[in-house]
């Protein structure tokens, strides 16, 4: 399955020494963004992967100086809707 997304990986996963066979693992995907490591994992046979990320750019821990050349609408653009199954959980 492929959503879309900024940056094809596909064809450097060699480079980042995934282990082809992950069963019974559990993965916390941090930053997931459009799930394409979310995918790669459950394709290696991962039990369980529970993927997370924050909603817009807004939401990202910019340093300070970076956020201040940011505009409102820059902000709230909203991130990683190509993997977008269900609205997001309050408090989550």
């Amino acid at each position: 399955m492929l959503t879309p997304g900024e940056f094809n990986h596909i064809p450097h996963l060699a480079k980042y020494g995934l282990p082809a066979d992950l069963s019974g693992k559990r993965v916390l995907d941090i930053g997931t963004f459009d799930d394409f490591w979310a995918f790669q994992f459950e394709k290696r046979g991962t039990a369980e992967v529970m993927a997370l990320d924050v909603e817009t750019f807004g939401d990202i821990d910019f340093p300070p100086p970076v956020r201040a050349t940011m505009d409102a609408q820059t902000l709230a653009t909203p991130l990683g809707r190509g993997f977008a199954t269900r609205p997001p959980i309050p408090g989550y």
